[in-house]
């Protein structure tokens, strides 16, 4: 998974980073990064659902993971006293989110990040071929994103 390999390649060139996954979920690549398993890497999972955020508590009690059960609108009001992330990423949530929106937390999650650290953000692009299904079928209606779209997310900083 790529989400691991990139935990694992920071973990690689820094000792104990610290890495933030906003809008966890179970933070199943945990599991896949070495760096996690070996406690190599300190990661911070938040997500709004406590059930979700239980889980991986539950879960990965025996690795670094810290688990905050918060919103993005805690992150933009800065309740979050997460500072110097090696890496951050969010891999299922810009979807949901206006552009406005996911501007802002781009640029809320930039100023989180050590100088040179990376963020990640995925979003479903305009060409998923089920898209259609996904929206007649399972009423799961996203935002796509093309490329050019999601660069004009950092427009703010």
């Amino acid at each position: 998974m790529r989400l691991a390999r990139e935990i694992d390649s920071i973990a690689e060139t820094q000792d104990n980073p610290r890495v933030l996954s906003i809008a966890c979920g179970h933070l199943r690549e945990a599991e896949l990064s070495v760096a996690v398993r070996e406690g190599r890497a300190r990661m911070t999972a938040l997500d709004q659902d406590p059930e979700s955020i239980a889980r991986v508590a539950r879960d990965y009690a025996s690795f670094n993971v810290t688990t905050i059960v918060g919103t993005v609108v805690d992150v933009l009001r800065r309740r979050l006293k997460v500072r110097d992330v090696a890496l951050a990423y969010a891999a299922g949530l810009y979807d949901y989110l206006d552009t406005e929106l996911a501007a802002a937390l781009t640029e809320a999650l930039f100023r989180m990040l050590a100088p040179q650290g990376p963020l990640l953000i995925a979003n479903f692009t305009p060409d998923t071929r089920d898209a259609a299904f996904m929206e007649a079928c399972m009423d799961w209606h996203l935002i796509y994103r093309d490329e050019r779209q999601l660069v004009e997310l950092t427009r703010r900083i």
